[in-house]
C-alpha cells in the first residue's frame, strides 16, 4: 500500500512541476529532465525486478511521469496476487 501512496504523491508533484515548466516555455529543460529521469527510472526498475531497458525507453517517452507509473505497476502487481492468493 506504501507504492500506491508514494506513487499518488510523486504523480502529483510531476504533474505540478511539469504544468509550472510548460507554462514558463522552458522547453529545453524540460527535454533535459525527461532525459535525466531514465537512469532514475532504470535503476528503480533493477531495484524491483523489472526489466531495466523497457522502463528507461518509457522513461525517455513520458519523462518524470515514469517514476510513479513504475510504483503504480508494483502496487497493482501486489494487489493482484493477494487476490489471487485468496482463492481457495
Amino acid at each position: 500500500m506504501e507504492d500506491l501512496l508514494l506513487a499518488f504523491v510523486t504523480l502529483v508533484a510531476s504533474s505540478f512541476i511539469l504544468s509550472h515548466l510548460l507554462y514558463a516555455g522552458m522547453d529545453a529543460f524540460l527535454i533535459v529532465t525527461f532525459l535525466a529521469s531514465a537512469p532514475v527510472v532504470g535503476y528503480l526498475a533493477y531495484e524491483r525486478g523489472r526489466s531495466r531497458w523497457h522502463w528507461v525507453y518509457v522513461a525517455v517517452i513520458i519523462g518524470p511521469l515514469a517514476i510513479p507509473m513504475l510504483y503504480f505497476v508494483a502496487a497493482f502487481s501486489t494487489f493482484r496476487k493477494m487476490i489471487n492468493d485468496r482463492r481457495p
